[in-house]
């Protein structure tokens, strides 16, 4: 009965460790994208913006993990933006390789690890 008594209290014990490391882990990996970004070029909803920019976003803190950026036109969602990349420690950029289309809404989504951000724009008409 003792020993009974032992492993479940040494299962509780194990069980409450592996919540609290999962609970860490998350924290660490999967939190609201206004905690990692700083800030977004163009701004979230932003209209009239030029078509002839490049889109980037900035990190809070200084990241080394594998970072993307996708870019993809509202009503065009499975086709990508053609253009260049360019990522660093402090954040990921991307100018397509020619302007803009004029009056559409762009969707950008930007990884960074686990971690994902999207916002979007409306280019000048």
């Amino acid at each position: 009965m003792n020993i009974l008594l032992g492993y479940k209290r040494m299962l509780g014990v194990v069980l409450v460790f592996l919540i609290l490391v999962s609970f860490f882990w998350l924290q660490r990996t999967v939190y609201p994208s206004g905690q990692w970004i700083e800030k977004t070029y163009p701004q979230d909803k932003s209209t009239s913006v030029s078509r002839d920019i490049k889109v980037s976003a900035q990190w809070k803190e200084v990241r080394n993990n594998n970072v993307a950026i996708i870019v993809r036109y509202k009503d065009e969602p499975n086709e990508y933006i053609p253009g260049g990349s360019w990522a660093s420690g402090h954040g990921v950029a991307f100018k397509p390789e020619t302007e803009f289309k004029q009056g559409k809404t762009v969707l950008v989504t930007v990884i960074a690890g686990q971690k994902k951000h999207k916002f979007s724009f409306t280019t000048e008409k």
